[in-house]
């Protein structure tokens, strides 16, 4: 049973607040690394997106600072 659950702009809040970039890739990619799960709801026709956090998949809460590229030297001499 789904308890507490939050549309879009409530999780957008929470994402700014941990310093996440303004936009829709990175606050949906912040949710899911930090364990809330999104449906579809259908309300007198229209459709919502819905968050809440999933209890039964334990994830560890990994901020999500935006996308960054990191160069590794693997070299083996």
């Amino acid at each position: 049973m789904i308890e507490n659950y939050f549309n879009y702009a409530d999780i957008r809040k929470i994402a700014l607040k941990n310093g996440v970039k303004d936009n829709k890739v990175s606050i949906g990619m912040w949710a899911k690394l930090n364990g809330f799960v999104n449906k579809r709801k259908m309300t007198k026709g229209k459709t919502q997106i819905i968050y809440y956090k999933d209890n039964s998949k334990a994830q560890d809460v990994i901020e999500y600072r935006g996308a960054k590229q990191f160069n590794i030297n693997l070299s083996f001499s």
